[in-house]
């Protein structure tokens, strides 16, 4: 099969798979800028080895970091 490259996306995605924190910086002592719930589907920026950097765009912009293992679609990178 094939896909047409107007059909594909230049962002990187994933879906959280639970109740999560976002995180200034990627530490559990860090201060929370939102609480995220289930299904949310996120930009994904970079992963480290136990955290990623994500993006929510809603009626505004969220940018902060996540556990790596609350997300469903994250790679090793």
């Amino acid at each position: 099969g094939w896909i047409h490259t107007q059909l594909l996306s230049s962002f990187r995605t994933g879906l959280l798979t639970k109740t999560t924190f976002l995180k200034t910086i990627p530490s559990n002592s860090s201060n929370s800028l939102a609480k995220l719930l289930p299904n949310l589907l996120i930009n994904v920026i970079i992963c480290k080895e136990k955290w990623c950097k994500i993006e929510i765009v809603k009626s505004k912009v969220y940018v902060g970091w996540v556990q790596k293992e609350t997300i469903w679609g994250s790679t090793k990178n």
